[in-house]
C-alpha cells in the first residue's frame, strides 16, 4: 500500500513540474497586438499598384496559419511562411504617398546673449549733429544773460564722426560689469562710464537689464567775444563732472533664420544726475547676430542715438547736445 501511494505522489509531482515548465515557456513569447485597420490600409495600397512597396511590413504573427489574419476582408492573402518573421518598419520609397500630412516645423526665435564667463566688445561710429549753448550773467549788468551758440558763435562744426568703445563681462549668470568711453574732439569732450548690469528678466527670446554706473564727463571750450564797447574778451569754460547714471536695456528676438542668424531689437535708455547736471542717453536700434560656433556671436547693430548734458546753474551754464544715426560692430566670446 505504501509503495502505491509513493508512486502516485511521484506522478503528481512530475505533472506539477511539467505544468510549471510549460508556464515558464509561455512567458518567453512576445505578445504582439495587430492593428487590422493598418494592415487593411497597407494592402489596399498594394492592390492599387503603388510602386516600390516593401516585401515585409511591420506586422508580426505568432503562427503562419492564423485564420484571423489570413481571412481579413478586403485584403490580399498573406504569404504562408513557417516560423516567426523579423519585424521591419515600412520603408517609404519614391512614389509612395504617406497618409499622414507633414506639419511645418517653425524654428524658435532664440536671442543670443552673453553666457557666464563671456565677454562682449563693441565699437560704435556715431554721426552726430553737434549743438549747444554757453550762457552767463554779465558782471556789469546783473540779470542780463549773454549766450553763445556752438555753431554760429563758437565755430563748432554742425556734424562730426564720434567714436565709442564698450566692453562687458558676465561674471555671474545674472550679473555683469560694463565700461564705455566716447571722445568728441570738436568739443574736447570725454564721456566715460563704469558700472554694473543686472539681468532682471531673461527668457529664451527676450532680456530686460537694469544698470547703474559712475559717469565721468570732462569738457573744455574756449570762446572769444566782444561784450561791451568793442573790447574783446576770451572765455574759457572747463567742466569736470562726476555723476551717477541709471537705466534699462531691452533686447527682444524678432526672427531666427535657417542658418542660425538672428534679428533682434536693442534699445537702451540712461539717465544721469548729480553735480548740477542732467544727462540723457537714448539708443534705439536693431541688431543682426551671426553664430561663430562655440557659443560665440558676431553682430552688426544700427539705429538712432541722443546724448545730452543740461546744466542747472546761475553763473555759467554749458549745455551740449549730440543726435544722429549710429552703426556698431560687436562680438561675444
Amino acid at each position: 500500500m505504501g509503495r502505491v501511494l509513493s508512486n502516485i505522489f511521484v506522478c503528481i509531482s512530475f505533472c506539477l513540474a511539467c505544468c510549471a515548465g510549460a508556464r515558464a515557456q509561455d512567458r518567453d513569447f512576445i505578445r504582439v497586438v495587430v492593428d487590422p485597420s493598418y494592415r487593411t490600409q497597407y494592402f489596399h495600397a498594394a492592390a492599387s499598384g503603388s510602386p516600390g512597396l516593401p516585401e515585409d511590413y511591420a506586422l508580426a504573427r505568432h503562427t503562419a496559419r492564423s485564420p484571423r489574419l489570413d481571412t481579413c476582408p478586403g485584403t490580399c492573402p498573406l504569404p504562408v511562411n513557417a516560423g516567426i518573421r523579423k519585424v521591419h518598419p515600412p520603408v517609404v520609397q519614391p512614389g509612395y504617398v504617406s497618409c499622414m500630412p507633414r506639419m511645418p516645423i517653425e524654428r524658435p526665435c532664440i536671442l543670443p546673449r552673453r553666457q557666464w564667463g563671456q565677454t562682449e566688445l563693441e565699437a560704435q561710429i556715431f554721426y552726430a549733429r553737434l549743438s549747444g549753448r554757453l550762457g552767463r550773467n554779465h558782471s556789469f549788468l546783473p540779470g542780463v544773460t549773454v549766450e553763445a551758440d556752438f555753431n554760429q558763435d563758437m565755430r563748432v562744426p554742425d556734424h562730426a564722426w564720434v567714436q565709442e568703445y564698450s566692453a562687458r563681462c558676465q561674471f555671474r549668470p545674472h550679473w555683469g560689469v560694463m565700461y564705455s568711453i566716447m571722445i568728441v574732439r570738436e568739443l574736447d569732450l570725454t564721456y566715460q562710464r563704469v558700472g554694473l548690469i543686472y539681468d532682471a528678466v531673461s527668457t529664451c527670446n527676450a532680456k530686460l537689464s537694469i544698470f547703474s554706473a559712475w559717469l565721468y564727463n570732462d569738457q573744455k571750450l574756449t570762446y572769444v567775444h566782444n561784450p561791451i564797447c568793442g573790447s574783446t574778451r576770451r572765455v574759457v569754460v572747463d567742466r569736470t563732472r562726476h555723476m551717477a547714471q541709471a537705466g534699462v536695456e531691452l533686447q527682444r528676438c524678432i526672427k531666427t533664420l535657417c542658418n542660425g542668424a538672428t534679428i533682434s531689437c536693442d534699445n537702451r535708455v540712461g539717465l544721469g544726475f548729480l553735480d548740477n547736471t542732467f544727462n540723457l542717453d537714448v539708443q534705439a536700434g536693431f541688431r543682426f547676430n551671426v553664430p561663430l560656433g562655440g557659443q560665440r556671436w558676431g553682430y552688426v547693430r544700427g539705429g538712432y542715438r541722443l546724448v545730452e548734458f543740461s546744466e542747472h546753474r546761475r553763473d555759467l551754464k554749458l549745455d551740449t547736445h549730440l543726435e544722429g544715426g549710429f552703426g556698431e560692430l560687436g562680438i561675444i566670446f
